[in-house]
């Protein structure tokens, strides 16, 4: 995230609702609407009603004194749909797909976030298994980092800058 911001509550506020900044919370939201109506059949609508709900509850929480209330609901909302999308969606190839985004995101996260190395190769080693099991384009660059890291973190050890591992888990699917 570039480092635009005047102060706290000002990326607080940009970060989470500015309808105009691409790395908004809010943009995010639009687009995984976006992407949920283009995937209706797939995922189903009752799937879909959980990312509507997201949606709404985060504008909702734009026009809140206490956003944090309309907050939970959305991330309460953004969890139903995952159970929803588990128990309604049969094609495992689809499934898979989506919860290789899922464990990147995750793997992505506990990287930048500083989590201890054996939780982040867990989860290098889950995106690994994941992606071989779908029909997906794997960049090969990226894969080799993410494999290399895993052989290596036999030990438990990551390098300590982390920069190449976020980079391969961000580019690993080749769109």
């Amino acid at each position: 995230v570039p480092d635009i911001y005047t102060g706290n509550e000002d990326f607080i506020s940009r970060f989470t609702f500015d309808e105009t900044n691409p790395d908004s919370i809010y943009t995010a939201a639009d687009r995984m609407l976006g992407n949920g109506m283009m995937l209706r059949e797939t995922i189903s609508s009752s799937t879909l009603s959980y990312l509507q709900m997201a949606f709404n509850d985060l504008v909702s929480a734009k026009k809140s004194d206490c956003p944090m209330i309309e907050v939970q609901a959305m991330i309460d909302s953004i969890m139903a749909f995952r159970g929803s999308f588990d128990d309604t969606v049969e094609d495992e190839g689809v499934r898979n797909v989506v919860k290789c985004g899922w464990t990147a995101e995750r793997c992505i996260l506990y990287l930048r976030l500083g989590e201890p190395d054996r939780m982040c190769l867990k989860e290098m080693s889950k995106l690994i298994d994941r992606v071989k099991r779908t029909p997906v384009r794997t960049r090969s660059f990226a894969f080799a980092e993410l494999l290399k890291a895993t052989a290596l973190g036999d030990g438990g050890k990551l390098p300590e800058e982390r920069g190449d591992l976020i980079h391969a888990a961000e580019e690993l699917v080749e769109i």
